[in-house]
């Protein structure tokens, strides 16, 4: 994972700042001062304000669809300004800042603690990476504010690491980092799954805690406030109404044919939804 002062990486931001806001354009003034001629893109600037559990699913979700090497700036950082660090994960695909308050849950889990499951059963399988602690304040600018942190010392340290500045000199190496805990879906004995709603995007379709591979095989019912869905369908277009089907996250998702289906169902994250296979039926 040598890096070349010659290499100029793609950065990437995601903040909860909202579209067109000053404050994404003054770190990209300073991205653009320090790493001129570095691609620059924004994965996405609406999380909901400070909400820290839904920019890790956004991060988890969304960052295997960048340029190999990106360097990923994610700041949604309710405690800027207190004693919170700020953490630096380098992977064989990219390079993470964030403040270690959970929002690399997804990434960590998915990168560096990924099971398998060999002949003795589940193997926990170590991916090479780097965690560090951003502290090398050389690399802050001059005056940094203590409400304002992702331009005063996100950017600039994220336009370094572009231009191919090491990760093991910005500060101590960690053991770890702070983790959200994690919604997982739960096999029932009569073969159902018992899942919950993980994510609301702006369409109000509910994206569940399930994958494809955790739903049970065959035709499936889902019955979620006290609504019931027969089968999944292929796309939006292909149902009327209320449906369900495998989403471009690849989870199992709760929508409306040109409607919200969080305000019809008046659902949210964390609700539950039962998915059964055909001839079950136990309660929610």
């Amino acid at each position: 994972m040598g890096y070349s002062c010659a290499v100029v990486r793609t950065i990437v931001l995601l903040t909860d700042f909202g579209p067109g806001s000053p404050y994404i354009g003054q770190m990209k003034g300073v991205l653009a001062s320090i790493a001129p001629g570095a691609p620059l893109l924004d994965l996405c600037h609406d999380v909901r304000p400070r909400n820290v559990a839904e920019a890790a699913f956004v991060l988890g979700g969304s960052w295997r669809r960048f340029p190999k090497e990106s360097v990923f700036v994610a700041v949604v950082d309710p405690g800027v300004g207190s004693e919170r660090a700020i953490v630096a994960l380098e992977t064989p695909r990219a390079i993470f800042l964030a403040s270690d308050n959970g929002l690399l849950t997804y990434v960590w889990e998915g990168i560096v603690k990924r099971e398998t499951v060999g002949s003795q059963g589940p193997v926990k399988r170590e991916t090479l990476y780097r965690l560090r602690s951003v502290t090398a304040r050389r690399l802050f600018l001059p005056r940094v504010s203590n409400t304002f942190h992702g331009r005063d010392i996100f950017a600039p340290v994220a336009a370094r690491l572009a231009r191919g500045f090491p990760v093991t000199l910005l500060g101590p190496r960690l053991p770890g980092l702070r983790t959200l805990p994690l919604s997982r879906p739960e096999a029932l004995p009569d073969g159902s799954l018992r899942c919950h709603v993980l994510f609301v995007d702006r369409f109000g379709n509910l994206v569940t805690d399930a994958a494809a591979a955790d739903l049970p095989a065959g035709e499936l019912v889902v019955e979620v406030a006290d609504r019931v869905i027969r089968g999944l369908s292929p796309s939006y277009a292909a149902a009327d109404g209320l449906l369900a089907l495998v989403d471009s996250w690849d989870r199992l998702e709760i929508a409306l044919r040109d409607g919200a289906a969080a305000a019809e169902l008046g659902l949210g994250v964390g609700d539950l939804v039962l998915v059964r296979p055909v001839g079950h039926c136990p309660k929610l």
